[in-house]
């Protein structure tokens, strides 16, 4: 099932490459399902490893629950209609199923990405959409730290930091919520 499933995403790979080698440019809908490629070919193969460990899995393009709108790269959730089709797929889907991140679709079918975090953000919208109790994400650094580590080795992990100031830093360009430009105190509550 995942060797089908990776070569459908490879065969659709190949046909945004031809479009963008006979346009010589890759438009703003190319660079997206050429973007969205990545979260489609991991998918399969993780659902095949819970499979083969005997869980009720399968793959899930967040393009079906995720209806967004705006640019290609940079896509807006519509969240009512994303939540509408969330509920209405979760009492079919399998136990352990496996999302892909990043990953919407336009009112046309067409894919759009989420942009920076967009996995993160993916996370986030299905768990709200099913009233989850928590999301857990795992991240290359544990906590907000007092600098980017790639700059500053010497960062280090604050112990607590308030909301207000975490909203600010997140304004100002910090990579400490999610989504850059509609963050407020609604949106860590």
């Amino acid at each position: 099932r995942a060797t089908a499933s990776i070569e459908s995403v490879l065969t659709a790979l190949g046909g945004w490459l031809e479009e963008v080698e006979l346009r010589r440019q890759a438009t703003p809908f190319a660079r997206a399902a050429i973007l969205a490629t990545g979260e489609r070919l991991s998918a399969p193969i993780v659902a095949a490893g819970l499979v083969s460990r005997g869980h009720d899995s399968c793959v899930v393009d967040a393009s079906r629950l995720f209806l967004a709108s705006g640019s290609p790269l940079e896509a807006d959730v519509d969240l009512a209609a994303s939540e509408a089709r969330v509920r209405a797929w979760w009492p079919t889907a399998p136990r352990t199923p496996v999302v892909t991140g990043f990953v919407a679709a336009d009112r046309e079918g067409r894919t759009l990405v989420l942009g920076r975090g967009g996995s993160d953000h993916s996370a986030t919208l299905l768990a709200a959409a099913l009233s989850a109790e928590r999301v857990d994400i795992f991240s290359d650094t544990d906590g907000v730290l007092t600098a980017d580590p790639r700059l500053e080795p010497q960062a280090r992990t604050l112990s607590s930091l308030e909301v207000s100031t975490a909203v600010a830093l997140a304004r100002l360009g910090a990579r400490v919520l999610h989504p850059p430009g509609h963050v407020g105190a609604e949106a860590i509550d």
